[in-house]
């Protein structure tokens, strides 16, 4: 039969013999819970099959007046239903048997020795080991709703052991605090982390058995804490929202997996010869430093600036030898001394790879995708490797792909590991005059017609090199690109062609600031961040539209203006229209964003479907039409990557 406890406090004193609370039945406790234990007998809940404690109203577990400092503490198959705080601290050698309980309120356990399992916190929890001379081992299956803090305090060498049997869930930040006695976490099963992970410590580790972390959480998520490397045994990054930021440098023993969610870093992930990495991709990927160790072939999952750009090694010849890559997708800036095989270097990305240990000869494989760094042309493709006073041509060993994506293989290898890239070697045809002929050819006569000499043109974005403006053009007569501008058959040229310009203020020729984003929205990469280059008083920005007339009148033809329609207003985009009437150049085409069929989540935020973009379209051009009878609309925004239109 079951007890129901009314009084206003409770006090256990026990001297020699164990005192059994709820032992047979459900017991139910409306008010503090006084816990006192100075005999070695100590006090259990629920010790028997069928036992069980509710705490209700304000009922929470305290420390008594003459304190627990003998026997063992057992809390079972406890259930608090009241959001009072709960604070019990023992000394001496003091067992706490934390198992099978669900707290409402907040937490505070500090023993000797403590062990817990099964156990559901609702609030912020500390639990706290200060003896030094037996060993805690937690079998796991723990669900912490509230910030955790779990502290190793004891002064030698005995270990906390977490999830040795089943796996953790922390749904939000957790502390983990080891002094000389060390935390072994994420011991069995898939130990899952919604919040930060802060490391307080050099004695916390990942690895002692063979469990799994896998970061999970809704928002951004950072990790560590120190300096010293943590050692992992399997990793797994599958978020429902946001990245992952590494503060302090790991090692992974048996898996890296990348899923949904990006890993930022300034340290160094480092991958031992039995550790494999899959499942990487635009989704996710190391934004920052990967070292392998061992003699197989690896792929390093790589990127920059929210785009996954890998770099591929084949086999060394011994299980000890180490590379270490990242990769930047901006123009390398080791210089253009270079072979006289190679014509022209990739201006917008590049990898460094270095041996780090041992003397085996790699070949390298690069990739490459539209998306983030795309070619002109395959033709004459080929790797090249700075070997510290030029740029080397390693040949093309292999290529599969097209302009869209692809990958290639160097022919030789490197005398030397510091940076590489692809160049278009001597044999490239892919900087060529181009030639359009202004009638479509498709088959049978009835099938061939004039197109409009205006039918073809360029990307604005794709005549700029990295790091060059619309300045640049113009006020250098000989620029490489001039002359191609010039080809006959080109009449129209793109201004803020590309996703960027969802983000473009067409005034400054610049990404909108940060911090005046619509919606709270921020920056997923870094390049839309950076500052407006510096330009002198009363002189025009670098990218001003005034300085796009020159490229546009060496076109002889007529742009085509992309309007900013995810981060600006109706007004402030058709003042464009009126500037660029200010500058005699001529509006005939304009195009409403771009590429919202791409899965960036501000896209799908801004337009949910096709019906929400198209609605927008007309609503906009209903607008345009009753303010500037001269303008045409061409919508060219939800077109597929297979050409199929209004596919998301």
């Amino acid at each position: 039969m079951g007890m129901i406890l009314l009084m206003e406090k409770f006090i256990y004193i026990v001297v020699v013999y164990s005192l059994q609370m709820a032992y047979g039945d459900t017991s139910y406790f409306n008010d503090t819970i006084y816990v006192n234990s100075t005999g070695n007998g100590g006090i259990n809940f629920a010790n028997g099959t069928y036992g069980a404690s509710i705490l209700g109203d304000s009922a929470c577990l305290v420390t008594g007046s003459t304190g627990i400092s003998a026997g063992t503490i057992q809390f079972k198959n406890m259930v608090q239903s009241a959001t009072s705080s709960n604070s019990i601290t023992a000394s001496g050698s003091v067992l706490f048997n934390v198992y099978s309980n669900s707290f409402l309120g907040k937490v505070n356990f500090t023993a000797p020795n403590l062990i817990v399992k099964s156990t559901t916190f609702g609030d912020s929890t500390s639990l706290t080991k200060t003896g030094h001379t037996l060993n805690n081992t937690w079998d796991g299956a723990n669900i912490y709703n509230g910030v955790v803090t779990i502290t190793n305090g004891n002064t030698s060498t005995a270990y906390v052991k977490l999830a040795s049997q089943n796996a953790d869930t922390y749904n939000k930040d957790v502390y983990f605090n080891a002094g000389s006695g060390a935390i072994q976490a994420a011991n069995a099963g898939t130990n899952i982390y919604n919040g930060n992970v802060i490391v307080n410590g050099n004695n916390v580790t990942f690895n002692t058995s063979g469990g799994t972390l896998k970061f999970a959480g809704e928002e951004n998520q950072e990790f560590g804490g120190g300096t010293n490397t943590l050692t992992f045994n399997k990793l797994i990054v599958d978020k429902a929202g946001g990245n992952v930021t590494l503060n302090q440098p790991i090692t992974i023993d048996s898996l890296l997996q990348l899923t949904s969610g990006i890993i930022y870093t300034d340290t160094i992930i480092t991958l031992k010869a039995t550790a494999t990495s899959t499942g990487a991709s635009n989704q996710s990927f190391v934004d920052g430093t990967v070292k392998k160790i061992g003699n197989t072939a690896f792929v390093f999952p790589v990127g920059d600036e929210g785009q996954w750009n890998p770099i591929e090694i084949t086999a060394p010849s011994q299980i000890s030898d180490a590379y270490i890559a990242k990769n930047y997708l901006n123009q390398q800036t080791y210089g253009n001394t270079k072979d006289t095989s190679i014509q022209r270097l990739n201006t917008c990305s590049y990898w460094t790879l270095t041996r780090s240990a041992g003397t085996s000869k790699v070949y390298v494989k690069l990739f490459w995708d539209s998306l983030r760094c795309g070619l002109y042309d395959t033709s004459g493709l080929g790797v090249s490797s700075w070997n510290g006073t030029k740029w080397e041509d390693l040949g093309n060993g292999g290529m599969n792909g097209n302009v869209l994506s692809g990958e290639i293989t160097s022919d030789t290898t490197s005398s030397s590991y510091i940076a590489f890239t692809w160049a278009y070697r001597t044999s490239s045809n892919a900087i060529i005059d181009i030639a359009i002929s202004p009638i479509l050819n498709l088959g049978p006569p009835a099938w061939n017609h004039s197109i409009s000499e205006d039918y073809f043109g360029y990307n604005g974005a794709n005549i700029l090199d990295a790091g060059q403006y619309y300045s640049d053009l113009a006020s250098d007569p000989n620029n490489f690109n001039l002359p191609v501008l010039k080809n006959k058959g080109i009449s129209t040229i793109r201004l803020n062609g590309g996703t960027f310009g969802n983000y473009w203020d067409w005034r400054t020729g610049w990404f909108i600031p940060e911090d005046n984003l619509p919606f709270d929205w921020y920056y997923t990469r870094l390049s839309h961040k950076r500052e407006i280059p510096n330009h002198a008083p009363g002189d025009p920005f670098v990218n001003d539209m005034s300085l796009f007339k020159i490229s546009n009148d060496i076109v002889g033809g007529r742009p085509i203006f992309q309007l900013n329609s995810m981060t600006s207003s109706f007004n402030y985009e058709v003042a464009s229209l009126y500037r660029a009437g200010e500058l005699n150049l001529p509006v005939k085409y304009i195009e409403l964003g771009n590429e919202f069929y791409l899965g960036d989540e501000q896209f799908k935020e801004r337009f949910p479907s096709s019906l929400d973009y198209i609605n927008y379209a007309t609503e906009f051009t209903d607008k345009l039409k009753g303010n500037c009878s001269f303008f045409r609309y061409q919508s060219c925004c939800c077109r597929s990557l297979h050409s199929q239109w209004n596919t998301r």
